[in-house]
């Protein structure tokens, strides 16, 4: 209600005229009434018409492809349509939110209004996002708010809407909840909110959101997934956490956590991350150990260092250990995973080459003290890419894909390498599952669609490109196979959709204008057919498209 907001703060202005945040905002309003509009069934998108043209078709027909399935889910619909602002600097974006000309994300719900940045790389802009990821987020808050009243807390919303998200729980945050988990520094229940409101630390704010994902993925395993319905109808009803809670699951407050807490550990079991509870630092660092000849004390001694954080001594710790005995597990272990983060940090060839010459005897040997762990393999798979040593590498990184399945690495590697030999059978797998884990490459599904054009797959490669489209909509090259693909399968809508964007995209290359004129001809299209064809007359006067414009050129 942007007439409303700007009197008030015109009024507040006239009594203050040092409030920053004001001023910012009144600012933003003039900006807001030159967006364009894009308006469906559903939804009002915002846009800058100068910009980001392109974007409001493919972000229309996403909202409304994904309208009735989150509403059902959650047995709700908003009753007025949601508005979608898409703005051109993330300063814009950061002052829409907050007043201010900073944020930390992308996007943003506050209710029936939905703002993001817009997903290109520009130095005013954060960069390329996967939009469709972001509006699915926020969109599962415009409707989780709306079915409670405003009455969810504030951990379940975050929750529902990563888990509505189409992407796995990424690695960092599988490294942070196993973190987490081993330090006995979950949040509880009654106090993950906080978390997200006033963090302690850091990272906290992250970390809530990947619990808060986790306890609404156990709600689903544990209780079944209409459990998720029920607790939105238990606060919509004007019910207290607790009493949700337990006449949804039958758990108390405590018992939820206890329920959790013991979940988790058999649900982290699997992802090849260490859960053991770190040792004490303090009661290892004694003149008898670090000056002693115990290889395994020393082990201990370095693992707790790597614990706390204390990277150069652990290192040193576990020189010690494996010097006195070269095949110690734990020496070995922490040696390798200490220096391997050293290594990645190092300036120049010569220091990562020095790192490497030290790492590869030590894991060799760690293979075979330890050959279920994921360092050594990682490791010596990483380094053996690096040198174009590709067999090595490939049975490298099998064994870092069997020990350490939520990391990517394994998968990114094996990818390039079977590309490179052209065993696409191989590639296909591997590259699917990057590009769901991979949210703002955009150039892993538009391989995949490479891949299936030319194997004669078109509806997978129609898929795909759109996939890659969801990242970077301002990509010609993805919008000119597309096309063409749309074009092979006889989809005339699709075809028509690619080619106006590429009109707007390149509005001085001819050749967009002639198939675009020619295709909209087709469908009887014929005053849209007439503005193509006279742009393409405009651009090129021998152009044999001059017959599409009737009235002349």
């Amino acid at each position: 209600e942007e007439h409303k907001a700007h009197e008030a703060l015109t009024a507040a202005w006239e009594l203050d005229r040092f409030d920053a945040r004001t001023l910012n905002t009144l600012s933003l309003l003039e900006s807001i009434e030159k967006l364009a509009r894009h308006e469906t069934e559903n939804f009002v998108i915002r846009f800058d018409p100068t910009t980001d043209a392109v974007l409001a078709p493919y972000m229309a027909d996403f909202l409304e492809e994904i309208h009735g399935e989150l509403c059902d889910d959650f047995a709700w619909s908003p009753t007025d349509k949601t508005i979608i602002e898409v703005f051109p600097t993330h300063r814009a974006f950061g002052v829409r939110i907050t007043g201010k000309p900073w944020i930390h994300t992308v996007g943003a719900c506050t209710g029936k209004v939905i703002a993001m940045e817009a997903p290109r790389e520009h130095p005013s802009l954060q960069g390329r996002f996967n939009y469709a990821n972001v509006l699915r987020h926020e969109y599962t808050h415009t409707v989780t708010l709306a079915a409670t009243g405003n009455r969810i807390p504030h951990w379940f919303t975050e929750g529902l809407a990563v888990l509505q998200e189409d992407a796995p729980r990424s690695f960092a945050w599988c490294e942070m909840l196993a973190d987490s988990l081993r330090r006995g520094e979950l949040f509880a229940l009654e106090t993950i909110d906080w978390a997200f409101i006033r963090p302690r630390r850091p990272n906290d704010r992250q970390i809530a959101y990947a619990q808060s994902e986790w306890m609404c993925a156990f709600i689903v395993e544990r209780f079944g997934y209409d459990a998720l319905g029920a607790m939105i109808a238990g606060y919509r009803g004007r019910k207290p956490q607790e009493t949700v809670l337990h006449e949804v699951t039958g758990l108390t407050l405590e018992g939820f956590d206890a329920a959790f807490a013991d979940w988790s550990r058999r649900d982290a079991a699997g992802w090849g991350l260490s859960l053991r509870t770190p040792e004490p630092v303090d009661g290892l660092r004694t003149p008898e150990i670090e000056r002693g000849d115990d290889p395994d004390a020393l082990a201990r001694l370095a693992r707790a260092e790597f614990d706390a954080g204390e990277i150069v001594r652990a290192v040193n710790a576990a020189r010690r250990s494996v010097k006195i005995d070269p095949n110690n597990p734990q020496g070995l272990t922490t040696l390798g995973e200490a220096l391997w983060l050293v290594r990645e940090i190092a300036d120049g060839s010569e220091a990562k080459r020095a790192f490497a010459d030290e790492m590869i005897p030590a894991m060799r040997r760690l293979l075979t003290a330890d050959p279920d762990g994921w360092i050594a393999p990682k490791v010596l798979g990483s380094i053996a890419l690096e040198r174009g040593e590709h067999e090595l590498a490939v049975a490298r990184m099998l064994e870092l894909k069997r020990a350490l399945p939520v990391d990517t690495t394994a998968d990114r590697a094996l990818a390039g390498i079977y590309l490179q030999r052209k065993a696409f059978d191989r590639a296909i797998p591997l590259l699917i599952e990057l590009a769901r884990a991979n949210e703002d490459d955009p150039d892993i599904p538009f391989t995949l669609a490479s891949i299936f054009s030319d194997r004669g797959q078109m509806g997978e490669a129609k898929y795909w490109c759109m996939q890659a489209l969801y990242i970077d909509p301002y990509r010609t090259d993805i919008h000119i196979v597309r096309a063409d693909v749309c074009e092979r399968i006889d989809d005339g809508s699709c075809l028509r959709r690619e080619l106006a964007a590429l009109c707007v995209l390149e509005p001085g290359k001819v050749g967009h204008f002639e198939r675009a004129a020619r295709a909209f001809a087709a469908n009887d299209e014929s005053e849209r057919a007439r503005e193509y064809a006279r742009r393409a007359v405009e651009l090129n006067a021998d152009t044999p498209v001059r017959s599409l414009a009737a009235d002349g050129p």
